[in-house]
């Protein structure tokens, strides 16, 4: 799921944990893209100040053992629809 996010432009900060942080590095456009999402039926946490510099602020991606090839690709798929549509990518 990572790869396939780095495949479609996002910065995924080359992670290696159980959280994959998405790096958006602008409040408005990371608030638009947190509730776009969740609009969609993906709920993601956020970092952002004073957690981390507002130049780092970022969505927080959790996927689990549970989730299907097919839910992780219509996520992937989602978040590149919906972060070309915010202007994160």
């Amino acid at each position: 799921f990572q790869q396939e996010l780095e495949k479609r432009g996002f910065n995924t900060l080359n992670s290696r944990s159980a959280i994959i942080p998405v790096l958006v590095g602008d409040e408005e456009k990371l608030g638009a893209l947190q509730m776009a999402l969740f609009e969609a039926g993906i709920f993601s946490n956020i970092g952002t100040t004073p957690a981390v510099n507002v130049s780092k602020c970022r969505l927080r991606l959790n996927v689990m053992a549970t989730h299907s090839p097919e839910q992780l690709a219509w996520a992937a798929d989602t978040l590149e629809k919906l972060g070309k549509k915010t202007g994160v990518i």
